[in-house]
């Protein structure tokens, strides 16, 4: 059986047992409370992972200008000509 929100079922909606409406207000406080705390987590993940995405972006920059300058040191010079 499916229920209405497309979720299995161990029972058909027919045979499960009725809440009261306290029982069924105390459970969709609880609910609401945890889909509110699984909120908040999912916004501190995505803010650590685009602060760690930005670290990660001023790193590669930094290497990028470290391989420019080795390159600049390595490559030889054309020969100076010295007068007198």
């Amino acid at each position: 059986m499916y229920t209405l929100y497309g979720f299995r079922s161990l029972t058909p909606l027919s045979c499960a047992p009725s809440k009261t409406p306290e029982e069924l207000a105390l459970e969709n406080e609880s609910l609401r409370s945890s889909l509110d705390a699984l909120a908040s987590h999912a916004q501190t993940l995505e803010q650590a992972n685009k602060a760690l995405k930005q670290a990660g972006d001023e790193r590669e920059k930094m290497m990028r200008s470290v391989v420019v300058g080795v390159r600049r040191e390595v490559r030889p010079h054309p020969p100076s000509i010295e007068r007198f």
